[in-house]
């Protein structure tokens, strides 16, 4: 492998990262992600996959599902439940002690608001992820997803996947969350690559295209950037600093 590039070897964000965007696109297509029936279903699982793995999720939501009844999932209903039943039901997802609470009190902030998400798309970005992040449990991260996939409001969702796929091509990687997506974020608001036939990722407008770019992130750390990465068929290893 070769050696990985020191940050004073390291690049600025350049339109050659929404290339690589797009020729993962070519790829992977559309993920439609984040998978979920309802608003509160996105929310909720943004909380369950903290520190686990996605299928964990997808059974701790069955779960709550079930219990619910047909299409009665929602903020409401679980703040009304037992404490102790919702430990059970999230239990395949782990540390539901942690979890449970911070699924109340998202519950609660999102019936304070009317369970409305037109309400929530239509706040002030700032405001929405400072109330996000005043919850318990609410970081960076788990906001942004809340923000992005429920609210449908642009922001770059930044994770661990985020961070070594920009480093695996090269690229300065700033160590805090925010000045990362502030740098990101900047880089698609001046590009606006969603209006560009090459690098649109199939979006008409920013939210779609910054849906679709985490999505595919996500997906090709998971199929070929790995911590040890499979680089022999991976469509980037032509521009990859770390290629094996």
């Amino acid at each position: 492998m070769n050696k990985p590039t020191s940050s004073s070897e390291s690049k600025a964000l350049d339109r050659g990262f929404l290339h690589s965007l797009a020729v993962l696109y070519s790829m992977y297509g559309s993920l439609e992600w984040w998978p979920a029936e309802t608003a509160w279903e996105m929310m909720a699982g943004a909380i369950l996959t903290q520190n686990t793995a996605w299928s964990n999720v997808e059974l701790a939501l069955a779960n709550l599902k079930e219990a619910a009844g047909f299409g009665n999932f929602t903020a409401s209903w679980l703040v009304q439940e037992d404490p102790e039943d919702i430990k059970e039901w999230i239990r395949p997802s782990g540390f539901f002690n942690q979890k449970t609470p911070r699924l109340f009190d998202l519950a609660q902030w999102f019936l304070d608001h009317g369970e409305d998400t037109k309400k929530l798309s239509t706040m002030s970005l700032d405001l929405l992820r400072t109330e996000l992040l005043s919850i318990n449990g609410v970081g960076p991260e788990t906001c942004d997803s809340i923000v992005l996939y429920a609210a449908h409001q642009p922001v770059f969702l930044i994770d661990s996947y985020t961070r070594r796929f920009l480093g695996r091509l090269g690229y300065v990687v700033p160590r805090g969350y925010e000045a990362l997506r502030s740098d990101l974020e900047t880089l698609v608001r001046a590009e606006e690559p969603w209006l560009d036939g090459d690098f649109n990722l199939g979006a008409a407008s920013a939210v779609p295209y910054l849906q679709e770019a985490h999505a595919l992130i996500v997906e090709h750390c998971k199929t070929h950037c790995l911590k040890k990465p499979l680089c022999p068929d991976c469509p980037l290893r032509d521009s990859c600093e770390q290629r094996i």
